[in-house]
């Protein structure tokens, strides 16, 4: 066995004969070393974290915010701590609601009712454009009757 071993075979063999074992130790343990270094240093975001206390003061003041945050929901407060509490209301609301706007979009693609009329009929689309152009030019013709009417008015007010 010890001359198997110092043949270099098995893994004992290999870790005392294969000089690329301790070649990849010694790279590893200089990285090591230098991340150590950057650490020391306050290089880097941990870096910074272990140097730097306001760095520190905000993560600890995130973390007493998100402590907050989780205990209002967990409470069953708010909007999301309601749709996330044991009392089903608020989602079952939220379910018929839902179900609702999916009847009224069905209803509205398949062409019923006003707004699926304007959003199916092309001919009724094309009409209520026209009477919307018909009204803009309307109301741009009153406007510009407007000061003509103003002054005609001022003017033959006074006999």
């Amino acid at each position: 066995m010890i001359d198997a071993v110092n043949q270099g075979q098995g893994t004992l063999g290999k870790l005392l004969t294969d000089d690329t074992i301790y070649n990849n130790l010694i790279s590893v343990s200089e990285r090591l070393k230098s991340l150590g270094d950057r650490l020391e240093n306050g290089e880097g975001t941990v870096g910074k974290l272990f140097r730097e206390e306001d760095v520190y003061n905000d993560i600890q003041q995130l973390m007493a915010n998100l402590r907050e945050i989780s205990a209002r929901l967990a409470a069953g407060e708010g909007t999301l701590g309601k749709l996330m509490s044991a009392d089903t209301g608020v989602y079952e609301d939220l379910g018929a609601t839902m179900s609702s706007i999916r009847s009224i979009t069905e209803q509205i693609s398949a062409g019923e009712g006003t707004l699926g009329k304007l959003v199916r009929d092309e001919g009724l689309y094309d009409e209520t454009y026209l009477l919307v152009e018909d009204m803009r030019a309307a109301i741009d013709d009153l406007r510009e009757a407007s000061p003509i009417t103003s002054f005609s008015s001022v003017l033959f007010g006074a006999f």
